[in-house]
């Protein structure tokens, strides 16, 4: 929880920074657009929506040293989404993944398709 702080900072009328106690999965899940985690698994959840995800590392070493041992899942080449390292990357990425999953949304409409 060391990191929180960081994250409350970020909020905006685009970002909401939700605290644990208030999560209702179902609910946060539906109406995201993407999802930004860093080693949670919850991404095996969100991913069933077919939603992008971006995985934001920004402390790997620290957290593997520290905090949890490496299993054979490896983010750069298992996980369901791109791994950044950097606040510029999140940002680029972040912003490539909204505009890719608007254009796949309004293709869809206009197919009259709900495939997703």
């Amino acid at each position: 929880m060391g990191y929180i702080d960081h994250f409350y900072a970020l909020a905006n009328e685009y970002i909401k920074i939700i605290p644990p106690q208030e999560v209702i999965y179902s609910d946060i899940f539906s109406q995201s657009k993407l999802l930004i985690t860093d080693y949670s698994s919850i991404f095996f959840d969100f991913a069933y929506l077919k939603k992008p995800e971006i995985f934001f590392q920004f402390d790997k070493e620290e957290f593997y040293s520290e905090h949890y041992h490496q299993s054979d899942f490896e983010h750069e080449k298992d996980a369901f989404g791109d791994v950044v390292k950097t606040v510029e990357e999140l940002e680029k990425m972040s912003l490539s993944k909204l505009e890719e999953f608007s254009i796949k949304i309004n293709n869809l409409l206009k197919s009259n398709s709900l495939e997703l």
